[in-house]
């Protein structure tokens, strides 16, 4: 800290060096009636992790009047994924191939962030943003099967994706009478994506997408209630080649509140949304998955929109307490899976579907402190899709729940977490949750703390796993990944906490803009 200026430095970095494996069933029934079920047994193999991240920032802060942040970032993240199995017939189980499967994905995205705020007084002020980003992608896979040294199929594939990005945001707020607020403000993007693919498939593509919006906000308290009410005008696009997407379309938002009294309130929201394709999604490209698969791009996939609601209860008296959610999303077109037979290869594509509904009603009950030692709390809730294709509809319900004990005596915590799998449901595949259990202890002297955790200390050393289920008519499939670190770990921390010099309270921003999306294709299964 130097004056009215603070620079500051943030680095993280996590690297992982695990084992992992998978199984997989999958049917391909073809055209002529047959069918063929082919099994996979993963070998142990190792899957390598590393994220980095780090930002230097600069901050000059004019009192109340004015506040500056100049912060330049950058992401890095890599995945190796080396996987090893024998692929068999379920009717042939004595006859096996070996398969091979070598994917390593790369991702690296600096990006310059300017925020500035001007306080034209306690209840007025102006926000402005802009964040321009570069990010570059890539992608490699080999995949081979093989019998006796036998080659037969081999797929190498390379996409290298660059992707330029610019994002801009301005707000103006202004306090009207003693109670209410008025926020109106624009924002735009404009993104441009060359994406090269080489090896068995060669191709290029180049995308151009982006967003123009406007859009206000009324805010006002009226005692014990609250509402506020706004809506935005969007014009998004997005063009490949001679495929043009653009859309104009008015999105309106709710939301009000209510304090019965100093014990409980109530909230109901609700919005109107839009979401685009991917761009790996939209690109004109076919990527071969294996000797039957083929993952195939679709450049005429349109927006979606979406409508959500979300009703919420919280009361709370002494150590007890009690809060419910009840949540609603439909989603009319969306981009979801498509899998389609084409020449006896199954092509998995996506498509603008029918719709998609989730509701997800929760309950928590929270006691404690109790004897000003104990705090526990149980979690349970319900997950209800209803996923309908041009020709599919798909119905699940997944029950979860999560139990929480904590304890704390003068400087030792102690902590028991329970998770059961939170499944999802989108198009015709479900992705299960993880289930875990976990127990901490933690001891604090002065400002620092030392600690253990064990992940999964009650269940078999390979038991923790990933499953993932696919419904297609075509082409359904039973995958499921397993790392043995999960099961069985033990964890050592430290902690310490340290200041020193002149401290400097930097405002909040209030807008945080980013761009994540690399925009190239997946060919691993």
């Amino acid at each position: 800290n130097k004056g009215k200026s603070q620079f500051s430095l943030y680095l993280f970095n996590s690297y992982r060096n695990l084992h992992q494996w998978r199984t997989n069933t999958e049917t391909f029934n073809f055209a002529d009636g047959t069918s063929f079920t082919r099994l996979e047994d993963g070998k142990p193999n190792k899957i390598g992790l590393d994220d980095f991240y780090g930002n230097l920032s600069y901050n000059y802060q004019e009192g109340d009047k004015w506040y500056l942040n100049v912060m330049f970032s950058n992401g890095y993240d890599m995945q190796r994924v080396n996987t090893h199995s024998q692929l068999y017939s379920q009717t042939d189980i004595n006859n096996s191939v070996n398969m091979f499967d070598y994917n390593h994905t790369t991702s690296n995205r600096p990006w310059l962030d300017i925020y500035f705020q001007r306080n034209f007084s306690s209840r007025r002020s102006f926000i402005f943003n802009v964040v321009g980003t570069y990010i570059h992608s890539t992608n490699e896979r080999n995949y081979k099967e093989e019998n006796q040294d036998v080659k037969l199929t081999e797929i190498n594939s390379l996409s290298t994706g660059n992707k330029y990005s610019i994002i801009t945001e301005a707000i103006y707020s202004v306090g009207i009478g003693k109670s209410s607020t008025l926020n109106i403000g624009m924002s735009g993007n404009q993104a441009y994506t060359v994406n090269d693919y080489s090896g068995t498939v060669v191709a290029t593509t180049n995308m151009h997408d982006g967003y123009a919006r406007g859009f206000a906000e009324w805010k006002q308290q009226l005692g014990k209630f609250n509402y506020s009410l706004g809506t935005n005008l969007s014009y998004i696009w997005m063009l490949q080649g001679t495929n043009r997407l653009h859309n104009t379309m008015m999105y309106p938002k709710l939301a009000m509140g209510y304090t019965f009294n100093d014990h409980s309130f109530m909230r109901l929201s609700g919005e109107r949304s839009y979401s685009t394709p991917d761009l790996s999604n939209i690109s004109n490209v076919e990527q071969i998955i294996d000797s039957l698969q083929i993952r195939r791009g679709n450049p005429n996939l349109k927006v979606s929109h979406t409508w959500m609601t979300n009703l919420y209860y919280e009361w709370r008296k002494g150590v007890f307490g009690i809060s419910a959610n009840l949540f609603y999303m439909y989603q009319n077109h969306p981009v979801m899976e498509e899998t389609l037979l084409e020449n006896n290869k199954f092509i998995r594509t996506t498509m603008n579907q029918d719709s998609w509904q989730k509701v997800n009603p929760e309950v928590q009950l929270q006691v404690g402190p109790l004897f000003n030692l104990l705090t526990l709390s149980a979690t349970g809730g319900m997950n209800y899709f209803d996923s309908h294709g041009i020709d599919y509809h798909h119905y699940y319900t997944n029950w979860y729940y999560q139990l929480d004990a904590t304890a704390q005596y003068k400087r030792v915590t102690v902590m028991l977490q329970v998770n059961n799998h939170k499944n999802d449901f989108y198009g015709e595949t479900c992705t299960y949750g993880e289930s875990y259990h976990l127990m901490m202890a933690r001891y604090k002297v002065k400002d620092m703390s030392f600690g253990v955790f064990v992940l999964n200390p009650f269940v078999g050393r390979d038991s923790y796993k990933l499953p993932v289920k696919n419904y297609s008519k075509y082409a359904p499939s039973s995958k499921t990944m397993y790392i043995r670190e999960s099961a069985r770990m033990v964890a050592l921390t430290f902690n310490w906490n340290f200041s020193v010099g002149r401290k400097y309270q930097a405002p909040s921003k209030q807008l945080s803009n980013e761009d994540k999306e690399t925009g190239t294709m997946n060919s691993g299964k």
